[in-house]
Order: C-alpha cells, then sequence, then structure tokens
C-alpha cells in the first residue's frame, strides 16, 4: 500500500485521489467508481479524478 497520495480541497472537504483519467463524454464515472471503491470523480481542466473523501479523525483514545 502506498501512502504517497495526492490530496486535493473542494468545498471546504479533502479528498484523496486515487486515479486520474483524461476526461471524455463517454468516461464511465459509476462504474470507474465502483471499481476502485471510491465515492467522487471531479473534473478540472480535462482530467478527471477519482477520489475519496477524507472522513473526519475521531480521537479513540488520548495519552497523557
Amino acid at each position: 500500500m502506498s501512502f504517497n497520495r495526492e490530496v486535493v480541497a473542494f468545498n471546504d472537504k479533502l479528498y484523496i485521489i486515487v486515479r486520474k483519467f483524461r476526461d471524455h463524454p463517454d468516461f464511465p464515472i459509476t462504474e470507474a467508481k465502483e471499481y476502485y471503491m471510491c465515492d467522487t470523480v471531479l473534473r478540472k481542466e480535462g482530467i478527471l479524478y477519482v477520489c475519496r473523501m477524507i472522513e473526519e479523525a475521531q480521537v479513540i483514545e488520548e495519552y497523557e
């Protein structure tokens, strides 16, 4: 597992970019989201970004 993932901010949320594709009208967005187990596809400057939203962190246990 690689931890060198790109992170982007969009609408006050953070996303991990899982995969990038060139944008085209027939791109199977729903299938890509299912295949890569992602919840979001963002589009910018001719590139589609298949992403997972980063959930808010929760404190499990505090150390003193």
